[in-house]
Formats: C-alpha cells, structure tokens, sequence
C-alpha cells in the first residue's frame, strides 16, 4: 500500500472518528433518544416519507397525482419537498422491513459522512492532503452539517450531489459536455428543490471561478463559454425533473403560506456587514470568525480568481437583498446560503496556503478585518450566544492574526506562527458544533414507538375488517407527533402538516368551521376537537387514550390503553342533499349561525346553480347568544382585571386556572369567542399567548414569530353527552388583553336531524383506488352532490359515464348537482401539469442524448482534422 493511500485511508478515518464522536456524545447526553429532532422530525420528515411508501406498496404506482389519506385529500405534490422523488427516499421502498425512522437515522448519517469524503476528495484537487483534512473537519464542525442530519434534513442532503455536481463542473468545462454534471443536477433537484437555488448558484459561481483561474487571454469569452456550458447542463438537469418541478410550482403559487415576516425596501437595499449569514447558526453557512478573515485576506490578494471569489462572499455579507432574492421573497434567513459552504471552505483553503507562503497582504488584511468585524459585532443579530460567539471569537482570531503579524514584522519563522491561528478556528468551530447538537431536544424511542404503535395499528386494522366504507379516523393522542402518520392504506385522516398545502382546506379548517387553533405553527392543521367540523368532515372513528364524553360518541373498542370510539352523527364523506343556499346568504350571516347553516345545505355560489334550478335552502334556526350567570374561583384581581368595553388584562408571571360554575347547566352545543391580543402597543410583546378550557386550546403566537399564526380570535366547541356545568380555564403567563366575549348555543337535535337527511355516497376499499374514488348513490330527491374533500384544480367527474362539471361546494369542498335515482359516480383526480412535466422529461431524455452524441461527434470530427 502506497503512503498516499495510507494517507488518504487515515484522513478518511479522523472524519469518521470526529462524525462517531459527535453521534455519540449525542446518545450519550440524551439517554433513550433516537437521531432525530423533536422539530418537525416525527410529524414531517419520516412521516411523510413512510406515507409515500406505503402508498407504493398498496398502489405500485411510482407517479401517483393524490395523496388521499392526507388533509382530507390533496394534491400529492404538496407534500414533494419531503422527498416524493428523492433518491435517498426511493431507495427506502427496497427495505420495508426497516421503519422509515430506522431507515432514515442510519441513511442521514451516512450520507453525512460522505458528504464529508466527497468534500475532502474534491479539496485534495486543489490542495495537499493535509490542508484538505483541515477543510474537510472544518466542514464537518460547521454548524448545518450534522445538526440537520437529525433536524431538518433537507437543509444538507444534496450536498453528496452538490460535491458530485463541483467534480462534474472539471469535466464539463474540459469536453463541453458532462452527463455527470447533468444528473447531479437532476439529483439535487429531486432531492431538495429549496436548497437547489444556492446549490445551482455556488456550482456557477465555483465554474467562473475555475476559467478565471485556468485562463488569463480572451478572458471575456472564455467567460461566456463557461456561463453557456455551465447554464446548459444545469438547464438539461432542470428539463430532467420537470416531472416533479411543473407540478410543485404549481403548488407553491397556490398553497404555500404568506410569511408573517415583511421587510421593508430601505432594509433589503441598504448594505451592512450580516455576520450572522456566515457564522455560528446552523440556520446559516455556519462557520468561525475565520471564515470572515479569509474573506478579507483574499479580497487583497492580487490574483482575480481569489478575489471574484472572496467578493461574491463579501456581496453575500453587505447585501441582504440577494438573501431575500434566493429565499423567494419570503423572508430574509440565512438557510439560503448554505449550499455555499463547500466554496467557502474552498476560499479558506486558498487562504491557509497564500498564508503560508507569505503571499497574503498582512496589514491590508488586519485592517479590513478589524473594520468588518467591528461593523459586524456593532451591527449582530441573532440569539445572545451568538452574538457572545461572534465577539469572542472574533476578537480571538483578531488576537490571533495581530500575533501573526507582528512575528512576521519581526521576521520570525512564519511558518511556524500561522499554526497561532488554528487555535481560535479549531476551538470554536469544535465548540460551535458540539452546542448546537448536544443543545437540540431529541424524539425518544418511546415517542417513536408511540408514532408507530402497534395499538393503534390493531384499532386501524379492526375497523377496516368491519368497515369496508370510505371514512376518516381522527387521532387526538400525540396528534402534533402524529399528524401525518397512516396506519395502512384504509387510513383516512383530515390533520396535515407541511409548508405547501391545499389552500381552501385550510380556509375550511380555520375560517369556514372556526376551530380552535392550539399550534403556533399555522401550517400545522391538528386533529379538531370541533363536533361540527369532525361531522362534515366524516370523522367516523376516533382514537384516544382519555375517555371521550361528546355527544354522538360511542366506545366500540380497545388495545391496551387506546380507545376507539364511533361518531354517530359524522356525514359520508361524499352525500347528496336537497337544501342548497347560496354563498352569498352563507357569508350575510353571523358567525355561529354559519356553522348550522354548512350543516344543514350544500353551499353553492349561485353562478354554479342550474338556470331552472328550484332548490330551496334551510335556514339555521337553533343558535341563540346567551349571557348565562356564573361564580368563578381560583384567580385574584390582579391576574384578570375589567378595563371596561368588555375587555379584561391579564397579567400573570405564571400560568394559572380559573373555574366557572354556571347557575344553570347547559344542554346543548356550547360555542364560545373572543378576541386576544399580545401586542399592547408600548412596544413590547408577551409572547405567546394560549388559553385552554374543557381540554380545547387556542395559542397566539409572538407578533415577532416569522411564521405568525394570527390566530386572534379564540374559538372553542364543547360538546358533552352530559348537560355542561363547568368551564375550567387554563391562563398562559403574560400580559395580554382578552376582549368581546360572546357565547352561543346550537341545539344538539340539528345534528341529528341533518345526518338523517342526506343520501350517502357507497363507496369501498377496492373502489379507492390511487388517484381515483368510485361508487354508486341512491338520491332521495334532486339536490346537489358534496364531496368533503379539499376543492382542487384537476378532478375528473363522470356520473353515469358521463362528464360532469364540478364546482366550489361549501366554500371549500368540491361537489355538482345531481338528479333523483341511482347514480354510478367516479372522481379522478390528476395533478395540474403534471403530465406536461412528464412530457417535459421524456423530451429531456432526448435533448441530453442529442447533446451528448452531438458533442462525441463534434470531438471525434476534429480529431480527425487534426491528424
């Protein structure tokens, strides 16, 4: 074995020494935990995952278009950016006998490491074996790297395409022509397409940085030829996947949510020195002080390739309008620019090995990093252990550099003293990894066993033996944890968490039925404890561990300490009825009157109606706003105080409870509301703001949370089996203000009456197929057709063979009028563009192909001039 390679096998082991290490000292500071966050890890980056597989398993279909056992049915493609066409996640589909959790811990931490080789072989292209260990260990300590291999791992698993893309760029430039750089761009497309905007930028940016470094005549052209070779293969990789890009940007511009956070022109166009993009977080590049020192070392450096270089990352420090520019225009964070990260531990490298060969400008570079830093701590943002790592380690490294230079003056051993600085690099770079992996909170494998129990499993498989219908189950224990999980392909559910979904089903969820809201997150849709909106949904089946008193509710069974219960009262989730209203009435009444009156009708913009059209609607007339007399106890004068105009200040440094005793029991629905409102307009804010009563909370997250969930109006629906005498409220600590209170009642009879009315769409399991839902209906009487499934563009209905045009139905449901008999329905749903996007591929196969024997044959041809 030859000392290079032995050199290379002992480099590859400290990278897997130092990546063991820190796994380890995770399992080790956090006894029982799994790799993988409490963040988001659970309800989204294996739970949906685990769904596309099981979805696969049931349907064998690669390219679904639904996703109908999410949010109540939707457009598959708003859950892609957790991996619906990642090669990390297909591979998956070839090991069921591993749980997406286990799969995903093992292959997150795998991909980190190889990320980590793949980095170290690309750095030993430019540099000695030794310097590329440095920048490779540095790559692993960076904040993002292995702080999101177990918290959000789309952030960091393209970077083995990214390294495979930066390899393939050589080749490219060399022969024009490069499959390689043409699937890595594919694969870094299919894996993250957030992330692929930086990824794209830095394999442009590290293509013009190679001719600027290989070529010094005809450099314009040069240039040219570089941008249009480099352009072009990143073009082919986009037509490539435009079999998942066509149809997710149809989904961004239409379910994505508007960002909480605005900024204004003045702050995106004035410059600044935004330390914070580069350092510390691993929401950012999150480097050392060192990274800012080498920037600013090679911004003097006379040779152009280093400084276009160093410039770039000086433009990514000063400009926070190109931040916001590569985050869609959403908010300004730093996540952007990390796919960066292998360019700038690139500039380091060069930087370290200009340093040692005395080539660096040493007091040009002391002074404009002295300024930069001093502008960057006067000017830091972020967390308070940021903004003390930024002062201690840049002025370390300052200490450092000063040290270095003075020694150089003095014509000491330079040699030597650059070692100074690997000190305050390899200290805080260690530091700042080791705190923000051993600092995250950590799923326990009891929180995974209970997203994967095998009692509810039992429950699931137990109704769909007895119930071959179409139905949804609600599961209200861990429903945070478990939002997005499916028990098997028969499991239906209305709960959705992502950052992409059906907008009209959230409007439903929060604006048209009123629920509670007791996230902060309102991309979260939880399982509702709304009777009403559980009733249109067709919530058949519930589960729980705590013993359910709602009216309409039955225990119908038990695994261990779960319990099933059966709703009574719920619809189907397709049903023709007879009372039709317009949306216009729908929206000229009050808001609890709305809520018997979707119960009641299908609502209907008028354009829709036929232009014979006799239906009449059903007026709601058993809701009444009552001020019932009550005691209440358990809170002081000093925790809720009347300000007069029905408006109450609470103040608290704790939580507390306070218990209402009606004088007079209430038997019926019990709807409550009232304003909340955490900014009082000194200034200051208290935060967020939750108050629960009868077990249904409502939270208002902080007015300076970016992802606000504006949820000001608390709105609860009790319902009991038993007459409600009590209200036991809990307070958060804080100072807010709760004003105009109101209180309804609906009579409990309406849900009875109205689920006996309607005619109930028969469908069964082996009708459910894939993208497609089928069955027959025996109308009572001319009406209209509602399906409670989120309206979309790209449903396909026929009715007896027929094609039959669906529209808005109960604001946000989708249904059509139907006469009386019996009727064969069948509802199809395609994702829009997604078949042009398939056609785009396919003729994407042909233009690679076209292009890559094109350039064979140009090569080929003037080789033979030449000979």
């Amino acid at each position: 074995m030859t000392t290079t390679r032995k050199k290379t096998l002992l480099h590859c082991g400290i990278l897997t020494g130092i990546l063991g290490a820190v796994v380890l000292l995770i399992f080790l500071m956090h006894p029982g935990c799994v790799y993988g966050a409490q963040t988001d890890w659970s309800n989204q980056h294996f739970a949906i995952p685990e769904y596309f597989r099981t979805r696969f398993y049931a349907t064998g279909n690669l390219f679904p278009n639904f996703a109908m056992q999410l949010g109540g049915g939707q457009n598959i493609f708003n859950f892609a950016y957790y991996g619906l066409y990642s090669p990390v996640i297909l591979l998956s589909f070839a090991f069921p006998w591993l749980s997406m959790a286990t799969y995903l811990q093992i292959s997150n931490i795998l991909l980190t490491l190889l990320s980590a080789f793949l980095c170290y072989f690309w750095l030993r292209k430019w540099f000695v074996p030794n310097l590329s260990l440095f920048m490779a260990v540095l790559y692993l300590l960076a904040a993002p790297v292995i702080f999101h291999s177990h918290h959000h791992i789309m952030f960091v698993n393209y970077f083995p395409f990214l390294f495979w893309a930066l390899f393939a760029v050589h080749h490219a430039l060399e022969k024009r022509c490069s499959l390689s750089l043409i699937a890595a761009s594919a694969c870094i497309l299919l894996t993250s397409f957030f992330f692929s905007v930086g990824a794209f930028f830095a394999i442009l940016i590290y293509a013009v940085f190679l001719t600027l470094h290989q070529h010094h005549v005809h450099l314009f052209r040069q240039l040219m030829r570089t941008i249009g070779i480099t352009c072009l293969h990143l073009l082919l990789g986009t037509v490539l996947a435009a079999f998942l890009l066509l149809p997710v940007a149809w989904t961004l511009l239409h379910g994505r949510d508007v960002s909480g956070s605005s900024q204004s022109l003045w702050s995106l166009l004035l410059p600044g020195m935004h330390l914070n993009y580069l350092t510390y977080s691993p929401f950012s590049i999150g480097m050392t002080s060192f990274s800012i020192l080498a920037i600013c070392a090679m911004l003097c450096f006379p040779q152009r390739a280093y400084r276009f270089l160093a410039g770039v990352f000086g433009v990514i420090l000063a400009c926070p309008l190109l931040l916001y520019l590569m985050n869609g225009t959403m908010y300004l964070d730093p996540k952007a620019y990390i796919p960066l990260l292998p360019l700038l531990l690139l500039l380091c490298g060069f930087f370290w090995k200009t340093l040692q060969s005395h080539q660096i400008a040493l007091r040009s570079t002391l002074l404009l990093f002295s300024a930069v830093l001093g502008m960057g701590i006067l000017s830091q943002t972020g967390t308070d252990a940021e903004q003390i790592a930024v002062i201690l380690d840049g002025l370390s490294m300052l200490a450092a550099f000063l040290f270095y230079f003075r020694r150089q003056n003095a014509k000491s051993s330079g040699n030597a003293s650059t070692k100074i600085l690997l000190i305050p690099t390899l200290a805080f770079s260690t530091a700042t990894c080791l705190t923000v992996n051993l600092c995250d909170t950590y799923m326990s494998k009891e929180d995974v066993s209970i997203v994967y129990s095998s009692e509810i499993q039992t429950l699931t498989d137990q109704i769909a033996a007895e119930d071959d219908g179409f139905y949804r189950i609600s599961n209200e224990y861990h429903a945070g944890d478990t939002v997005n999980r499916i028990w098997g392909s028969n499991y239906y559910r209305s709960s959705v968490y992502s950052s992409v979904h059906n907008a009209a089903f959230s409007d439903f969820y929060f604006r048209q039925t009123h629920n509670e809201n007791g996230i902060r997150n309102a991309a979260m849709i939880v399982q509702s404890k709304n009777p009403v909106f559980g009733i249109l949904m067709g919530e058949k089946y519930l589960i729980s561990q705590k013993p359910i008193t709602r009216y309409g509710f039955r225990q119908i069974g038990q695994e261990g300490a779960y319990l099933l219960y059966e709703n009574t009262l719920a619809y189907p989730i397709g049903f023709a009825t007879a009372n039709i209203m317009t949306t216009e009435e729908l929206k000229g009444l009050r808001y609890p009157n709305q809520l018997e009156a979707l119960l009641e009708n299908a609502v209907v913009n008028a354009k829709d109606l036929p232009e014979d059209s006799t239906f009449h609607a059903k007026q709601p007339d058993s809701i009444h706003q009552i001020a019932p007399s009550y005691t209440a106890t358990a809170y002081s004068d000093k925790q809720i105080t009347a300000i007069g105009n029905d408006k109450y200040y609470v103040h608290s440094k704790t939580d507390f409870s306070v218990t209402v005793t009606l004088d007079e029991p209430i038997d019926d629905l019990l709807l409550l509301k009232f304003h909340v409102d955490n900014h009082l307009g000194n200034g200051t804010t208290t935060g967020d703001v939750a108050i629960t009563i009868n077990g249904i909370r409502n939270k208002l997250t902080d007015p300076q949370w970016k992802y606000q969930n504006n949820n000001n109006n608390f709105q609860y629906t009790l319902s009991s089996d038993k007459p409600i005498q009590k209200l036991k409220l809990k307070f958060s600590a804080g100072d807010y203000v709760i004003s105009k209170p109101v209180i309804y009642t609906m009579e409990y009879q309406v849900l009875e009456d109205t689920s006996a009315e309607i005619s109930p769409w028969q469908l069964h399991h082996d009708t459910l197929g894939d993208d497609t839902m089928a069955g027959s209906i025996q109308v009572k009487q001319d009406g209209w057709f509602v399906l409670a499934v989120p309206y979309d563009i790209g449903f396909h209905v026929t009715v007896d063979g027929k094609e039959t045009a669906y529209s808005r139905t109960d604001t946000d449901f989708l249904g059509f009028p139907i006469t009386q008999g019996k009727h064969q329905i069948s509802i199809t749903y395609t994702a829009p563009l997604a078949k042009a996007g398939k056609y785009c591929s396919a003729a994407g196969i042909g233009l690679t192909l076209l292009f890559f024997t094109g350039n064979c044959w140009l090569r080929r041809r003037k080789q033979k001039q030449h000979f």
